[in-house]
């Protein structure tokens, strides 16, 4: 086998090893991220239902107030008249049923949020969720592990090679002791 045929199938074998990598942990942080959506919207499908039920904002602010990663707005025409930290100023771009992210630099940490309205009112009812820790890992070992992973296996392709080459020095030597023997100064291919 010649250098240039090892070379290609290393790197087709480091390149399969690569893609099953990055497929796993990818489909991992789908799984996790849909999760996560999951828990938001039953959250606040949570809190809607006893907002309907019950009607009184001061009872879900209490119940819901030792949640530290809990975070609930109540939008009132367009104006917020409670949010837990106080995170933002405006409600006019607020959608319903779909979950959107707000990074706040304050607080150092990703929510992501979903807003439900009260049929009959104009109240809207926002509750976001901070970013979990398996959604953060799985998406760092996905960015961080694939760069990890392909800085070493460039690194190995190298050393490879090179050990390819060292491996056939000896027999170079030896060649040329024979072709000086039988006085031949063919040249001789060794890739």
């Amino acid at each position: 086998m010649n250098k240039r045929q090892f070379t290609f199938n290393s790197l087709i074998g480091y390149f399969i090893v690569f893609l099953v990598y990055v497929i796993s942990l990818l489909s991992l942080y789908i799984v996790t991220f849909n999760d996560y959506k999951k828990t938001i919207n039953k959250q606040c499908d949570k809190i809607y239902e006893y907002f309907v039920n019950e009607g009184d904002e001061e009872k879900i602010i209490k119940i819901y107030s030792s949640f530290e990663n809990l975070r609930i707005s109540f939008i009132d025409d367009k104006v917020i008249t409670y949010d837990s930290y106080n995170i933002f100023n405006d409600a006019s771009n607020i959608e319903e049923n779909k979950v959107f992210s707000y990074t706040n630099t304050s607080l150092n940490s990703t929510y992501y949020y979903c807003a439900k309205h009260v049929s009959g009112t104009q109240i809207y009812i926002r509750v976001g969720i901070q970013l979990t820790t398996p959604v953060i890992l799985s998406y760092n070992f996905l960015i961080y592990g694939s760069i990890t992973f392909l800085t070493i296996m460039i690194i190995f392709i190298f050393y490879v090679n090179h050990m390819y080459d060292d491996a056939f020095k000896p027999i170079k030597i030896q060649v040329k002791k024979l072709q000086r023997i039988v006085n031949k100064k063919k040249t001789i291919s060794y890739d």
